[in-house]
C-alpha cells in the first residue's frame, strides 16, 4: 500500500522506481487524502496499481486488496 503524499520522495516517484526494476514483481494500491481528481486518472495509467483508496481506509479495503486474486486467501481476519 503506496501513500502518493509520502515525505522524502511521492508515491508517484517510487511506483516510478518501481517500475523501473522489472525484477521487483508486486501490485500496489494508492492510498490518499488528496482532493485532486487526476489522482486516480493518473494511478490508473500505472501497470502496476491495482486498487485506489481515498483515506480513511477501512478493514475491508485492506482485506480485500490483500485477499484478491488469492495473494493471500488463507490468511484469516
Amino acid at each position: 500500500m503506496l501513500d502518493i503524499n509520502m515525505p522524502g520522495m511521492s508515491g508517484w516517484d517510487f511506483l516510478e522506481y518501481l517500475e523501473g526494476r522489472p525484477e521487483i514483481q508486486c501490485s500496489v494500491a494508492m492510498i490518499t487524502s488528496s482532493i485532486d481528481g487526476r489522482d486516480k486518472e493518473i494511478a490508473s495509467q500505472h501497470k502496476l496499481v491495482t486498487a485506489f483508496y481515498v483515506k480513511p481506509i477501512n478493514r475491508e479495503d485492506v482485506i480485500k486488496f490483500f485477499t484478491q486474486g488469492g495473494i493471500f486467501s488463507e490468511l484469516q481476519f
